[in-house]
């Protein structure tokens, strides 16, 4: 993701990521056997495309997508490869969830999570570290951390419940709307607002298909 960022804006590399979706799909039909149902698969027909309009609008609100020289296309394959990793990355979660203890679990994936992340900032840039001396953005990060580990547990909990690791990340992909509406509510980022309501209420309509019983 970082690599893709390099190349790209982060609007146009969320929407790229969203793909994310399909990976999982496919990787959790092989190694877990998981279908959609047709009401499913319905609702996420609509609420995908929902999510890429409103990506593409806050992409379009930033001067849209460079193409310049390779750069675009460097980044393109970083943020697929990034979508792949996240995929496999779910479905392992669920794997591990339905083969372990959930505290084996925790130990295990958060521990490594955190020993790897150590691991990155030492090896490529060691001398970032300086910036936590600084009490503002040591606050800054402490609460980014926080706020993460709630939602990563809060996603924990739903794969848990749920027999469908694509469903999840279909839906957790709502979230991106949530922070449109949010940033023209509180920020006065208000352009095209009108368009992401009108996306907004399609999202709601596709997560009223997708549970409908």
């Amino acid at each position: 993701m970082y690599k893709a960022l390099v190349y790209m804006e982060s609007a146009v590399v969320s929407v790229i990521t969203t793909v994310t979706a399909l990976f999982t799909l496919i990787l959790a039909g092989v190694i877990l056997n998981e279908r959609l149902s047709l009401m499913q698969i319905l609702g996420a027909m609509i609420l995908i495309p929902t999510i890429w309009y409103i990506l593409l609008l806050a992409s379009n609100e930033k001067q849209g997508i460079k193409i310049h020289n390779r750069a675009w296309l460097r980044g393109l394959g970083f943020a697929l490869t990034a979508s792949a990793a996240f995929a496999a990355g779910s479905v392992l979660e669920k794997y591990s969830i339905n083969h372990v203890s959930i505290s084996t679990y925790i130990i295990g994936s958060w521990g490594t999570q955190v020993i790897m992340a150590w691991v990155f900032v030492l090896l490529l840039n060691k001398k970032s570290l300086r910036i936590l001396n600084d009490p503002k953005i040591m606050m800054m990060s402490v609460r980014l951390g926080v706020i993460r580990s709630f939602a990563a547990a809060l996603f924990l909990l739903a794969i848990i419940r749920s027999n469908n690791v694509t469903l999840m990340i279909i839906i957790s992909n709502f979230r991106i709307i949530v922070v449109a509406l949010l940033a023209g509510f509180f920020l006065g980022e208000r352009q095209h607002y009108t368009q992401k309501l009108a996306a907004a209420a399609a999202a709601f309509l596709a997560l009223g298909i997708i549970f409908w019983k």
